[in-house]
């Protein structure tokens, strides 16, 4: 749907300019003795609201009378983001004392003789709408707007009456839409909990644990520092593995070497092979764990260990509990980035069943973790699809002919 595609008996074509007062806030979020305290709406509540409420958490900020006057925002005013994440709408939804608009956002407060501001709102949330918006932004780092621009998009304008038919239809499917789109997020939430308890389940709770000897992390392996340097003569033709592209917390611990890269790095490189545990100590590979099927080569940040007296997939696992997680952190050094102090997690106990309960226990875990990626993959989905069923809602709403 385009501005002057054919419309349904009794609609037209109009623009922004023609159907609201637009203005621009320049309201900055800097406050000053001599100015007046205010709540400052600014362009990341338009982005993450689709109302404007008194519950949300204003800014503190302050501005000047003339700047209060101009920007201050009323019930009923549709506010548009203008600059960087261009074209995102909100409907101030209720009168909030102090409340002030803040720079890079316009108000477009509609002439209600002609637009009610509920199906403006929905209206510019449309993808006929959004496409022109962004059509419109100029900017090669920061997109932006201009107001003649914003006040050239055009919108179908129904009789008003047929307005707040089209309003009541939507926003009971859009109430839908978002209950659906909760309850996926819910499941979703409660299934990503799923690998750490089984986790817990292994290392914690096992029935047999307190019969497990303990021994330190050293004792069953070793830091494998094999290193490859930018003068090796074959130093291009070695696979390289970087583990942001690995999976964290689910059953897909195996690399391959489809999974390998090249690289152009000109730093130095460990060398690992299938016999290694890959452990990341710094981010983005922090705490990061994969068993690689082939020999490679990775960052100096991903220290190769070598088990020498445990099943590599038990030592794996372990690894990837949540309390190595967090003593990872717990250890970082250095100012700027998280990093694992390997020193300390060489000393961490690691529980150490028989090889034939190691490898039983571990092809269980696998089992059960792999059902839960299934069932996790699915959920996914269906988030995804909640997620788009409001603007397929409002491309159904005002498609030509369509009635919402």
């Amino acid at each position: 749907m385009n501005p002057g595609d054919p419309l349904t008996e009794g609609w037209r074509w109009t623009t922004l300019g023609e159907v609201a007062r637009i203005t621009a806030s320049n309201v900055d979020k800097k406050s000053k003795d001599d100015e007046i305290p205010i709540k400052l709406c600014n362009y990341r509540d338009v982005g993450s609201n689709r109302f404007i409420h008194a519950n949300i958490r204003f800014m503190a900020a302050t501005a000047t009378e003339r700047e209060i006057s101009r920007n201050s925002l009323k019930i009923g005013d549709v506010l548009m983001t203008k600059d960087s994440e261009v074209g995102s709408v909100a409907l101030v939804e209720e009168d909030i004392p102090d409340l002030v608009c803040g720079y890079h956002v316009a108000i477009m407060r509609p002439n209600y003789d002609i637009i009610d501001s509920r199906y403006l709102l929905y209206a510019l949330e449309a993808d006929y709408a959004q496409d022109q918006i962004r059509s419109k932004a100029r900017g090669l780092t920061i997109l932006g707007i201009k107001m003649g621009e914003i006040a050239s998009v055009g919108i179908p304008l129904p009789p008003l009456a047929e307005q707040r038919r089209i309003e009541a239809a939507l926003e009971a499917r859009l109430a839908a839409a978002e209950q659906a789109r909760r309850a996926a997020l819910s499941q979703l939430n409660a299934l990503e909990a799923m690998p750490a308890a089984l986790l817990r389940k292994v290392f914690e709770r096992e029935a047999k644990i307190r019969f497990w000897p303990r021994v330190e992390i050293s004792e069953i392996c070793i830091q494998d520092r094999s290193m490859v340097s930018i003068d090796h003569p074959e130093y291009a033709e070695i696979p390289y593995l970087g583990l942001e592209h690995v999976e964290e917390g689910t059953g897909r611990i195996l690399v391959t070497k489809e999974q390998a890269m090249t690289s152009d790095s000109i730093s130095n490189n460990f060398l690992f092979t299938p016999e290694h545990v890959l452990y990341g100590k710094l981010r983005p590979y922090l705490n990061k764990v994969a068993l690689p099927e082939f020999a490679g080569r990775c960052t100096t940040e991903i220290i190769p260990l070598r088990p020498t007296h445990v099943d590599r997939r038990w030592l794996a696992w372990f690894l990837r509990r949540e309390d190595t997680v967090a003593f990872a952190m717990r250890s970082k050094t250095g100012s700027r980035m998280p990093r694992a102090s390997m020193r300390e997690l060489m000393r961490l106990p690691i529980p150490l069943p028989p090889p034939e309960e190691q490898r039983r226990i571990v092809a269980e875990l696998e089992r059960e973790l792999t059902a839960v990626e299934r069932v996790r993959t699915a959920a996914r989905e269906r988030l995804t699809l909640a997620e788009a069923l409001p603007g397929a809602i409002l491309r159904r709403a005002f498609a030509p002919g369509a009635s919402a």
